[in-house]
């Protein structure tokens, strides 16, 4: 079954599901441009004007600024939703999507093929928290097991002037105050994951 059938399949079920009498159409189309200014984009349909204005979402106010909003890719089947006598639809249904949109409150995520950006990608990168912290552990064990030895003549002794330098060499012992193992939890977002 190809994207299309199956939208049609879904576009006569929704039909069905309507009744006849309540206004509500849905049509399918192609999407030949969007406005992400104004969260629209415009439908060719086979034999049909195209539609302009088709609304992304339900509602499009920009003081809204919670929302889940899907930005379908141009030349994608849509379904589009029209109720009563008004020219303006709504896409209910994409057969591709170019990017999804997440935000609520002070938190916002772009989902697209190029990646995951949450709040704009300020931070940069996502950490792979077990490479961080075998990295750190890594450190703290060689800090913890470094000694290291002076060579003879390195330390000047005091005395008669025949032994004015170490006549073997003098091991630093290894640090008394160890570095402590790091655990992924003392710096973990738990509410962040991939």
């Amino acid at each position: 079954m190809t994207v299309e059938q199956a939208l049609e399949m879904l576009l006569q079920t929704i039909a069905r599901g309507a009744g006849s009498g309540n206004g509500c159409r849905v049509m399918i189309g192609t999407v030949k441009e969007v406005d992400e200014e104004e969260y629209t984009c415009i439908v060719e349909r086979e034999g049909a004007p195209e539609l302009h204005d088709v609304r992304l979402n339900a509602v499009i106010d920009k003081e809204v600024k919670d929302c889940f909003r899907v930005i379908p890719a141009k030349g994608s089947y849509v379904l589009v939703l029209s109720m009563g006598e008004a020219t303006e639809g709504v896409i209910i249904g994409t057969s591709l999507i170019d990017r999804v949109t997440i935000q609520t409150g002070d938190v916002m995520m772009n989902v697209s093929a190029d990646g995951v950006v949450m709040n704009g990608g300020k931070l940069g990168g996502m950490i792979d928290i077990a490479k961080l912290t075998d990295k750190v552990n890594e450190l703290a064990d060689t800090f913890n097991n470094h000694t290291h030895t002076i060579p003879v003549g390195g330390v000047v002794t005091a005395g008669s002037p025949s032994s004015q330098t170490s006549s073997a060499p003098v091991t630093v012992p290894a640090v008394t105050s160890k570095a402590k193992k790091l655990n992924k939890g003392d710096y973990e977002d738990e509410k962040v994951k991939h």
